[in-house]
């Protein structure tokens, strides 16, 4: 049973033989709550407890059961855009600079400062998936290009090939892979065509996304 300072008598039950009533009682104190214009600085509260209030910042995830936050928190992931075109010369690896993020939910990217980098927030199994779309061009017609993930700077974590076709076409290539990394450590994209000439990306239409998908 539920006593509250502060609340008219008549919606408080007297005895443990009216318990029965409390829940009716409740809907009564929140009718006369909402009624009256009842905030949390007027310290309606149950009997015992100092305050009404709970200051911001007083709730501290220390101060938590262990384990309560569990399935709740905040996945760590983040989508960056190459939004504007980039120019890639022929046959020259080119690592990717994401001049925009579409979205992060913890700070994983830069759009100035070390603008290639997707850094690593925390522990954990993440899953990154990127892609490259070339303007149409003749050019690309049989000719290879591809697209790869790289960890740190120099460890390659996948790539996947394409051959250019028809000059109606804009060439995509996605690349996928799922690692586990330490805070701390980054990921880029890195873009290859072996038109024979400088060819651009498709504005916007490279990206990637970084996404952690487990503690283990």
């Amino acid at each position: 049973m539920t006593i509250f300072a502060g609340v008219p008598n008549e919606f408080v039950p007297n005895t443990l033989a009216d318990a029965d009533e409390v829940n009716e009682n409740n809907d009564f104190i929140k009718s006369w709550i909402n009624g009256n214009n009842i905030d949390c600085a007027d310290n309606i509260r149950p009997l015992g407890i100092s305050t009404g209030c709970i200051e911001d910042g007083a709730v501290t995830e220390a101060k938590l059961a262990t384990g309560l936050l569990d399935g709740i928190r905040t996945t760590a992931q983040a989508r960056v855009i190459r939004a504007t075109l980039l120019t890639v010369g022929n046959q020259s690896l080119t690592t990717v600079p994401f001049d925009n993020t579409g979205y992060e939910s913890v700070e994983m990217h830069n759009d100035t400062v070390n603008n290639t980098r997707v850094v690593i927030p925390e522990d954990g199994v993440y899953t990154i998936k990127a892609q490259v779309k070339w303007e149409a061009s003749a050019a690309l017609d049989g000719k290879l290009t591809y697209a790869e993930l790289q960890e740190n700077g120099s460890g390659l974590m996948g790539r996947m090939t394409s051959t250019g076709s028809a000059l109606s076409e804009n060439v995509s290539v996605q690349v996928v892979n799922e690692k586990r990394f330490t805070a701390g450590e980054y990921i880029q994209l890195k873009v290859f065509q072996a038109s024979g000439a400088n060819l651009d990306t498709v504005a916007g239409a490279v990206w990637m996304t970084v996404r952690k998908v487990s503690d283990a």
